[in-house]
């Protein structure tokens, strides 16, 4: 916009002999300076005495507008960015450090691992965060100061459940990175928060993991798969009975299940009826059964436990013991069945006697072979961050 000059005059009547022509013309100026402040113009003044009359004076003063040019106004695409939501820790490494916390022998082979890692969602974006029972962690495991460069991706079995959403600290920390408050607080610069999470690995003895020390340099990064497709078998009012059969490392997952909270878990403590079958060739072969106990007070799940031979449980006729010799009463039409097994061909088995056998329908049985989809992000969401 061009620079402009405007040139205004007001007449001052002195009516009263005690206010003189200057005070009204400085008068006149403040009023005017306040304008100034306001458009941002330089102001002009200068005082003209009427002739043919004593009375009649006027002030005449200019405003030159003192602005060049004017911001050119912001395109259709710059103030939809104003308005645009991101996803917190955008910016942040998928790959961060874990300490190692300890190794506990469950059996000859086989150790529970825990790692300590950050799980705050200021640092940890959520489709790459530990959010559903069963997905997997990647890991990199360096014994030395060689550093990561070269290692493979390690891929964990999780026994641990995911963080509960529910959880105060989580909220304090939803609420820090959306930059909102509670009722009655008042807006202060915080600093980060910082939450840490206990992650727990069912590792075999030929993986990476299973010789880990105080040592090693573990990072660790996305975690991997959708989890459990639970969906089917959700509804505590569809399903009122729950069965839920565990084999080798199968037991891992189960034991997450079973520590989740709310609607990451399968809310045993609400259904009429909640049973677990563990399947081992031996006892050595049965995980976490001192937890059990805990589950039967919290959940009022019921562990049931048969030592077979592998090539007998394949079988349909091995697993028809486990119905003769317990107590259970069920209605088929509202009973649903979850199977973790370490391989897809040992849960097809199963779920072909429970069929046959149990008479549940297919759409009420649940492999752990079969993920959910994985969590992405909405395209828009995307497009926004790549530009951003």
């Amino acid at each position: 916009m061009a620079a402009r000059s405007l040139s205004f005059s007001y007449g001052l009547q002195n009516s009263s002999p005690t206010v003189s022509h200057e005070q009204k013309v400085r008068s006149l100026k403040s009023s005017v300076a306040q304008h100034k402040k306001i458009v941002g113009s330089s102001v002009a003044f200068g005082s003209q005495r009427r002739q043919g009359t004593l009375k009649g004076k006027r002030a005449v003063f200019q405003i030159r507008s003192t602005t060049e040019e004017a911001a050119p106004a912001p395109s259709a695409d710059d103030r939809t960015s104003m308005y645009a939501a991101f996803v917190a820790a955008k910016d942040r490494p998928e790959w961060n450090p874990a300490k190692f916390i300890s190794s506990t022998q469950l059996s000859p082979g086989v150790r529970n691992v825990v790692l300590e890692i950050e799980a705050s969602r200021e640092y940890i974006q959520i489709q790459n965060s530990y959010n559903k029972v069963g997905m997997k962690a990647q890991l990199k495991v360096a014994h030395d100061s060689e550093g990561f460069g070269g290692h493979q991706l390690y891929t964990g079995l999780v026994s641990s459940s995911p963080i509960d959403p529910e959880d105060k600290k989580s909220w304090d920390i939803l609420l820090k990175v959306r930059g909102d408050i509670k009722a009655g607080q008042t807006k202060t610069v915080s600093e980060e928060v910082f939450q840490k999470y206990m992650l727990n690995l069912h590792v075999n003895e030929d993986e990476e993991l299973y010789n880990i020390t105080e040592d090693s340099n573990v990072e660790v990064g996305p975690f991997a798969g959708g989890g459990l497709l639970l969906k089917s078998i959700h509804g505590i009012f569809r399903h009122r009975t729950i069965l839920i059969f565990a084999q080798g490392g199968g037991q891992a997952t189960a034991r997450a299940l079973f520590n989740a909270q709310g609607q990451k878990g399968l809310n045993l403590c609400a259904r009429e009826q909640a049973r677990a079958y563990y399947l081992a060739s031996t006892a050595e072969e049965l995980y976490y059964m001192d937890e059990s106990a805990q589950w039967e007070k919290e959940h009022g799940l019921i562990m049931r436990v048969a030592t077979v031979e592998k090539s007998d449980y394949l079988q349909a006729d091995s697993l028809t013991a486990l119905f003769d010799d317990d107590d259970l009463e069920y209605d088929p039409e509202t009973t649903g069945a979850l199977v973790l097994c370490d391989s897809p061909e040992e849960e097809l088995a199963i779920k072909a006697f429970l069929e046959s056998e149990g008479e549940l329908s297919s759409e009420s049985i649940v492999l752990g072979s079969e993920e959910d989809k994985e969590m992405v992000l909405l395209q828009a969401t995307v497009a926004w961050q790549e530009l951003n």
